[in-house]
């Protein structure tokens, strides 16, 4: 990779390609494509490389947030709120101060992570106004010539309103927003869950979409300064960390993409125990750069042994659970794909949203030429 960034980044493009053909041979079967099942921890990934996916859910996010404006200003004209124009002057001087800076969100997609923590605050600041004020006209009493009609239809507006305004706040307070905010992410979860798999299947989708993308495997990690193990798995000689980064990050630039370092796996490989000795600095030299963004992975029993304290209280944090929510989905696949009949009864225990105990149940039957489940 080093001798072919030369300018020419489809050959580059090509040697990450194979370099995560590398480590994806080197998981052998805790990666099976076969087994892909879409799941929604997949998004988060979207966010943290600023793609065209994300971007697109934020212009529809801001969008909302501009319908908030238009029903708020719809509804102050309504002559049931006459005796609320405070309230609702105080909703729309909120509004359009956050909008003010969302907007150029087109012009500027590091508009939202730049403006954080002011967009933040004022968005639960919007949330506590329009909730205490839907309350308030909610138990309000009216005269009695005033349609009950009218009011209901005005409450369930408030209540659209608010549900609105906690759906964009509660986005924000994500860790997948986090992530694409601070440009690292920590996926953790039990043995078996599928880390490796969904690690791996974002790097092949992410490259077959022409985003650069670095794939490594803790496995691999020699014990020497991250960086210079990442240099050394892109083909770097005798090149200082500095120049490695900006190296990467100019690739970023060039395809006007955040590259994605993704080490599977910090739980594994002989060294492990010295990441907690570099990672700090590690974080802190990527972090300076635009282009970089940095995802790591370790196993939930490790968390403690392989990271200081004082770094997974910062870290923005996703759990990945298996198969939860789409099991039974998951193991039709996998019973399907082992030629072993389904039974007609729901997958409701819990071990099969674990992938690990889904592939060992197949094999198991199919080693044993067992083609249904028992019945009972």
């Amino acid at each position: 990779i080093a001798s072919s960034y030369s300018g020419n980044t489809e050959e580059t493009l090509s040697s990450l390609e194979h370099l995560c053909e590398l480590s994806r041979m080197s998981l052998g079967e805790r990666y099976s494509e076969e087994n892909n099942i879409n799941l929604p921890i997949e998004t988060a990934f979207r966010c943290i490389g600023k793609e065209d996916f994300w971007i697109q859910k934020m212009r529809e996010e801001i969008s909302k947030v501009d319908d908030i404006r238009r029903k708020i200003t719809r509804l102050s004209a309504n002559k049931l709120l006459s005796n609320f124009t405070i309230e609702v002057y105080s909703i729309k001087e909120l509004l359009d101060t956050i909008i003010e800076v969302i907007i150029h969100f087109d012009g500027n997609s590091n508009v939202l992570f730049d403006n954080y923590d002011f967009i933040l605050k004022n968005t639960q600041n919007l949330n506590q106004i329009v909730s205490e004020f839907e309350q308030v006209f909610s138990t309000y009493s009216f005269s009695s010539d005033i349609s009950k009609n009218d009011i209901r239809t005005i409450e369930n507006e408030l209540l659209s309103i608010l549900m609105s305004v906690q759906a964009f706040n509660k986005y924000l307070e994500t860790p997948a927003f986090k992530a694409g905010k601070e440009k690292v992410l920590l996926v953790t979860g039990e043995a078996g869950s599928g880390k490796s798999h969904l690690l791996c299947d974002v790097s092949i989708r992410r490259l077959k979409q022409k985003l650069p993308t670095i794939f490594l495997l803790g496995q691999h990690y020699n014990g020497v300064n991250p960086i210079q193990f990442i240099g050394e798995r892109l083909g770097f000689e005798n090149v200082s960390p500095l120049e490695i980064l900006s190296a990467i990050n100019s690739l970023g630039e060039t395809y006007n993409s955040r590259v994605l370092i993704i080490i599977d796996a910090l739980n594994e490989g002989t060294y492990r125990n010295l990441w907690s000795d570099f990672i700090i600095d590690f974080l802190h030299q990527c972090e300076k750069y635009e282009f970089i963004a940095i995802v790591l992975s370790c196993r939930d029993t490790y968390l403690d042994y392989i990271l200081p304290k004082n770094v997974l209280n910062k870290l923005p944090l996703i759990i990945h659970e298996g198969f939860k929510g789409t099991q039974s989905t998951a193991a039709r696949k996998y019973l399907e794909n082992n030629n072993i009949k389904a039974p007609n009864t729901p997958f409701l225990s819990q071990e099969f949203t674990n992938p690990l105990f889904l592939k060992i149940v197949c094999q198991s039957m199919k080693n044993n030429k067992i083609r249904e489940f028992p019945k009972g």
